[in-house]
């Protein structure tokens, strides 16, 4: 495994502590090699520098190709052919994927919304699902409970192709939650895609969830909004895509209920192209 591949195991690990890394010490290599060591002369807060020391301490290549192997996984890193370019576009992009099943590729459409989907919006998914998965798009979204899991399951019974974007590792016993494990098999089975920028192992957190959103977003080059409440997570992944530039659609909501508030706000925000 190469230095870069190795630093994407460290839990703090980013893109930019990567690129601060190889200017500081000249090439990948060459850091690697100074790494007990490297962190002390970095402009990094004491606790990252100490992370880092500690993690190198026991970080050996062989040790994370074998966690990629008992997973059946591999690692895309950052600035090679198969890391997907439209990443590239993110204010920070993942310094590299772990990707399991299917690698990326084709045209990625987001779905997502909220945890707790109105009837309204079950149907509104029936309704638009089926037939852009049918259409040849791939259909991205989080996993989540929800509008995100129904939507990975209306792709699979349509026969069509599904990427989750996980904000944990990839290995079955790090998908949350917990009753999704079984989604995520299927998903990998029938030929979709489970992809992270954590390594196998991470078990997700507050924070993992929101970083994960931009990973969608910046996947697609369109982000559906099917239905979302006035804080929903999914308005992150579409503010995301709004600052790509990339196309965002919001499927309205009845004004008689909240489970849309957050949807109708977006589209009076941003208005609407019928």
């Amino acid at each position: 495994m190469t230095p870069q591949q190795c630093l994407a195991f460290w839990p703090n690990s980013s893109l930019k502590k990567w690129q601060e890394l190889c200017e500081k010490f000249g090439s990948d290599t060459d850091w690697w090699g100074a790494s007990i060591s490297a962190a002390q002369g970095m402009s990094w807060a004491d606790s990252v520098k100490a992370s880092f020391i500690e993690w190198r301490k026991n970080a050996h290549p062989e040790r994370f190709a074998d966690a990629l192997l008992r997973c059946a996984s591999t690692l895309v890193p950052y600035g090679t052919p198969t890391y997907p370019r439209q990443l590239k576009e993110l204010k920070e992009p993942p310094l590299g994927l772990f990707v399991r099943g299917k690698p990326l590729g084709g045209l990625m459409l987001a779905a997502v919304g909220t945890r707790r989907p109105s009837p309204y919006g079950r149907q509104a998914a029936t309704m638009l699902i089926p037939p852009l998965a049918r259409a040849g798009l791939t259909i991205v979204s989080g996993l989540a409970y929800g509008i995100d899991a129904l939507c990975h399951t209306l792709t699979l019974e349509t026969g069509g192709s599904t990427v989750a974007v996980l904000g944990s590792g990839v290995d079955p016993y790090s998908v949350q939650p917990v009753s999704n494990q079984n989604l995520a098999e299927r998903i990998v089975a029938n030929g979709g895609t489970i992809v992270s920028e954590y390594p196998p192992g991470t078990l997700p957190t507050a924070y993992s969830f929101p970083m994960r959103n931009r990973i969608i977003a910046g996947l697609c080059s369109t982000t559906l909004v099917i239905e979302a409440p006035q804080e929903s997570g999914a308005l992150i992944t579409a503010q995301v895509a709004a600052d790509l530039h990339r196309t965002v659609a919001c499927v309205p909501h009845p004004i008689t209920t909240a489970h849309g508030a957050g949807s109708n706000r977006w589209l009076s925000e941003h208005g609407a192209a019928i």
